[in-house]
């Protein structure tokens, strides 16, 4: 993979290069439709977003 640099900038670091990858992953699904059509219902969508919340909170409250 290369990633273009225009002007005085020689090297990025990993987390910029992370950022430019990604973003440029998102735009081309996009570009395609990808994210057009909804892929869980919303009960389905609450239920895993509920179950990240909760697995979430339990490890900010266990490093308290």
């Amino acid at each position: 993979i290369k990633i273009p640099m225009i002007g005085m900038a020689q090297s990025l670091n990993l987390s910029v290069s992370v950022g430019i990858i990604l973003y440029e992953a998102m735009m081309q699904r996009k570009k395609k439709g990808f994210y057009k059509k909804k892929r869980l219902s919303s009960d389905e969508f609450k239920k895993y977003l509920e179950k990240w919340l909760g697995s979430s909170s339990n490890r900010s409250s266990k490093t308290d």
